[in-house]
């Protein structure tokens, strides 16, 4: 009886232990994901409508490809891969190592790399993020380290910011889209004194994570045959629309 009820505690305790859910959600691994735009303030007026997007690219010039996202619960938006590049300075490689691709509307042929411009060349905080045939930016990558399986904006420049969707009138793009994807860095007001992260009204901070899906088959004849071999196993979230924030109070969303 006593080894019975001494049995019984223990399972009940591992069930607890079980359901009591940790500090991070729960991550997999997998060779592909996609980037879902898990909107920060709720509040925003744009919060609804970009809120579990996937990124994608739409056509603005030549080889590039504006990032914008695709609504939906993640099902859509096309599908991403991380892959080592090799650092500048050893000291800086766990940060500046990595690179995302993509195959543009899953054409096979026309592998593309996540970028921007450096933080403060040309247009000051606020950059325009771009899918590019053929290139990619090393340090626009998935986070490093820890349990989070997002883009990390500190990691890919050294300094605060924030990815953003934005409702930008002055954007042109083929399908008449306005939400553009940006990163928005710190800044400073005229007189140089320090202002943080200052998000335009007409923007939505997005955290862009990762979620799961499988890497597709590419002929050997393909551009993208080679990156494919590449691919790292990567952390990523099974559903992230499923995940319940509220149970993860340690986690910055």
């Amino acid at each position: 009886m006593l080894l019975t009820t001494t049995t019984t505690l223990l399972g009940l305790a591992a069930l607890a232990t079980a359901q009591t859910p940790g500090p991070f959600p729960p991550v997999k691994t997998a060779k592909a994901f996609r980037l879902i735009a898990n909107a920060t303030d709720s509040s925003h007026p744009l919060a609804a409508t970009v809120h579990l997007s996937s990124v994608s690219g739409i056509h603005v010039r030549d080889t590039t490809y504006r990032a914008t996202t695709q609504p939906g619960g993640g099902g859509g938006g096309d599908i991403f891969y991380q892959i080592f590049q090799g650092p500048p300075d050893p000291k800086f490689g766990t940060y500046f190592s990595n690179m995302l691709w993509t195959e543009i509307g899953g054409d096979v042929h026309r592998p593309a790399g996540l970028q921007n411009i450096w933080p403060g060349a040309g247009g000051g905080p606020r950059e325009a993020m771009e899918l590019e045939l053929g290139r990619s930016q090393p340090g626009i990558q998935l986070a490093a380290g820890g349990y989070f399986a997002y883009v990390a904006p500190g990691q890919q420049s050294g300094l605060q910011g924030t990815y953003a969707l934005c409702n930008d009138t002055g954007a042109t793009v083929e399908s008449g889209s306005k939400l553009v994807l940006d990163w928005v860095g710190s800044s400073t007001s005229d007189a140089g004194e320090y202002l943080g992260v200052v998000v335009p009204e007409n923007c939505v901070a997005v955290r862009l994570l990762a979620q799961c899906a499988a890497l597709p088959d590419v002929p050997r004849t393909s551009a993208a045959y080679a990156l494919h071999g590449l691919a790292q196993e990567v952390r990523c979230y099974e559903d992230v629309g499923g995940i319940k924030w509220e149970d993860y109070a340690e986690f910055v969303q």
